[in-house]
């Protein structure tokens, strides 16, 4: 949620395309495989898709750029 001077406004919801989706899930397999150099290639690519993950702890989060 956001806030401006105090009051909520709900997030507007997007819809994510399926293969940001798909390169997100590739994304957290390969951080629980330790393979980090593979999921920050995969960070990048979400990112030139005009997207950002945020990571959360066994779980991510897509937003729009």
């Amino acid at each position: 949620m956001n806030k401006v001077f105090g009051l909520k406004f709900a997030e507007k919801e997007i819809e994510i395309p399926k293969e940001v989706k798909k390169l997100a899930a590739e994304r957290l397999e390969a951080r629980k495989n330790k393979d980090f150099q593979k999921a920050d290639e995969l960070r990048k690519k979400i990112e030139k898709m005009g997207y950002l993950i945020e990571d959360l702890n066994n779980k991510y989060k897509i937003k729009k750029k």
